[in-house]
């Protein structure tokens, strides 16, 4: 599990050094998106241009304290035929970069919804651990690199579990790494991991006296799933803990054979 990890964090290092470099990438597959959608159009001789001003407001005495319950942000999720029938009127005014917005407003939504729907599909309990689900959490981007991720944590007195849902470009690489039986070399060499299967899906378990337990299950292509366990007692409770999720669905929802 760890060399997931270090996998992950070294291509997030490789991300923050090549600022420009990603940029120009995620601008083309932007554009790639909306060629795809739209046909014909030229991103990158109509964009329009728009300056910001970062200029903060001057501060002032008698300016009062912001009250605690007092306004937020809307956070309601936009309709994505709405969000399609912008991107399609936006390009017909040749307002190319909104036509994008659009689309990438589209793919949020669908993606919050997916995210959505295996939340409520996960159990309410998990070997007596109860849902805490006022921690869960969903992150979508419309970049295909950074994708989706939906969280849940279960806990009971000092024992505390975790599922988190992976599906982007990132997760197909680490699926490659356990797929492809990298880790059976690695076995040899590091005795607190090794191959499993759960629930006929393969995967790597590893452990550490720090951390605890953690459970990495391949799902096809582009998903994976982390369950991490803090104070369970043995290897046979914590595979059983990684066996109470419904996998299939989770594949199901997210196109995976």
């Amino acid at each position: 599990m760890r060399h997931i990890i270090a996998l992950i964090a070294l291509t997030f290092a490789f991300t923050q050094i090549e600022a420009q470099a990603w940029k120009k990438l995620k601008e083309k597959i932007e554009d790639e998106v909306v060629e795809s959608v739209l046909p014909g159009s030229d991103t990158k001789n109509n964009q329009s241009n728009e300056t910001y001003n970062n200029q903060s407001s001057p501060s002032s005495a008698d300016r009062p304290a912001q009250k605690s319950g007092m306004g937020g942000l809307d956070h309601t999720a936009k309709d994505v035929t709405a969000s399609l029938d912008a991107a399609s009127g936006a390009f017909s005014s040749k307002n190319y970069k909104s036509a994008r917005t659009s689309l990438r407003e589209a793919i949020y939504t669908v993606d919050m919804e997916i995210g959505q729907r295996i939340l409520n599909h996960l159990p309410s309990q998990v070997e007596g651990l109860s849902a805490q689900e006022s921690n869960d959490q969903i992150e979508a981007y419309s970049s295909s690199w950074s994708g989706l991720s939906v969280k849940r944590e279960y806990q009971q007195g000092d024992q505390w579990v975790g599922i988190t849902v992976f599906n982007s470009s990132f997760a197909g690489m680490a699926n490659t790494a356990i797929q492809s039986g990298m880790y059976n070399s690695y076995n040899k060499q590091d005795e607190n991991q090794k191959s499993v299967q759960v629930n006929q899906n393969q995967a790597v378990i590893s452990f550490s006296e720090s951390s605890g337990y953690q459970v990495n299950v391949s799902l096809g292509q582009e998903t994976f799933v982390l369950v991490e366990g803090v104070n369970i007692v043995s290897e046979a409770g914590m595979m059983e803990i990684a066996e109470s999720f419904d996998y299939n669905f989770i594949k199901d929802i997210l196109g995976e054979q």
